[in-house]
């Protein structure tokens, strides 16, 4: 059985790219978010877009988004301060007509959640509000891509799973995906991958009606970064014996084996580690071995991204293991996960000295 850990954000939904360029003056301290503290104390009991100075608080939002928006030169995500974040849970958990202002404010809490210490900060009261900001930016595709960012990095941490899949928060995503903008089809889909790394976010999100077809429906997506969040989702729902009778049903196991072919070596070896778990499936396992995913399986062994190697590697024995013998701990079987496991060795020598074109053929997005 294999899962796949979802990376935190850390992009800005704004510039529409993995990292943001750094603008962080030398010099710069944590000011800009004591900034943000010190103007919601001064407004206390008001709401941010009708208090006056609001325009204040949109300004000090901007500035820390710019000075923080690449981990590696934010000042605040190298603090190893704990931040506050109930004025910022408060104002995207109400219902504000001003879309900048609640981008920035989702931006900012995106930022702030990268940080250990934040995430575990966080209550119920926080992860409602959070699940009420989803539902209400639903109709808007930019809120709503940085809204499901901030519920992937939350959900990071195990103790903020059960909470947040309480206040219909899948529900919401599962919706999300229904979506016409790729950008938030991506988003969401890295947040239900964040959330099924867990035990109970798969027990929970197995439970959600329709919601591995539309996962199963989003592989054959042309954007790479929906392919990709999506296999990752189906990899870790995968670990889940409950969810591998639907994964079949829905058509997965061919869209699968299209997607061991993908150029992006992290869809590759997503595709390959759910194919490894849902082998366990006899149905399953014989779906496959009938189609060309054996084929697909062995030429990953010699490619250059060491995850799908492996992955690859655990599927073939997976895959053809039971019908080289029924006992895992036979002689057969165990000379077959030797041969494989010489394989990938061979493979991962192959790919690292002798073969060169190997280096620009699998992109990790």
């Amino acid at each position: 059985m294999t899962v796949v850990v979802m990376e935190l954000q850390r992009s800005s939904i704004a510039v529409g790219t993995r990292k943001c360029p750094a603008s962080t003056a030398a010099g710069v301290s944590e000011l800009p978010y004591r900034d943000i503290d010190a103007w919601f104390a001064r407004n206390a009991g008001q709401r941010a877009e009708g208090a006056e100075g609001s325009c204040e608080l949109a300004a000090s939002l901007a500035v820390f988004v710019r000075e923080n928006a690449t981990p590696s030169t934010s000042l605040n995500y190298k603090s190893e301060r704990e931040d506050d974040l109930t004025p910022l849970l408060d104002l995207v958990g109400s219902v504000v007509a001003d879309h900048g202002l609640l981008s920035s404010a989702l931006t900012c809490l995106k930022i702030l959640s990268r940080k250990e210490k934040n995430r575990r900060s966080i209550e119920l009261g926080g992860l409602k509000k959070l699940a009420a900001c989803a539902d209400f930016v639903s109709n808007v595709p930019s809120l709503a891509a940085e809204c499901a960012n901030v519920v992937l990095n939350f959900c990071y941490e195990r103790r903020n799973v059960s909470p947040f899949v309480s206040c219909d928060g899948v529900g919401v995503l599962s919706r999300y995906l229904d979506s016409v903008d790729d950008l938030v089809q991506a988003n969401a889909a890295g947040a239900l991958q964040s959330i099924s790394f867990h035990e109970e976010g798969r027990r929970e999100l197995r439970r959600e009606e329709g919601l591995v077809s539309k996962i199963v429906g989003l592989l054959r997506s042309e954007t790479p970064r929906v392919r990709a969040r999506s296999a990752g989702a189906l990899h870790n729902l995968s670990s889940d014996p409950g969810t591998i009778h639907a994964i079949r049903v829905e058509g997965g196991i061919a869209e699968l084996v299209r997607l061991l072919k993908d150029g992006d070596g992290a869809v590759a070896a997503s595709a390959a580690g759910t194919l490894q778990n849902v082998s366990r499936e006899v149905a399953s396992r014989s779906m496959i071995r009938e189609s060309d995913a054996v084929k697909h399986l062995a030429d990953l062994l010699c490619c250059d991204h060491v995850q799908c190697q492996v992955c690859a590697a655990g599927a073939l024995m997976n895959v053809l293991g039971p019908e080289i013998s029924t006992h895992p701990h036979s002689k057969p079987r165990k000379a077959f996960s030797k041969l494989i496991s010489q394989c990938l060795t061979l493979g991962i020598i192959y790919s690292a000295v002798l073969d060169e074109s190997c280096s620009g053929g699998r992109v990790v997005a």
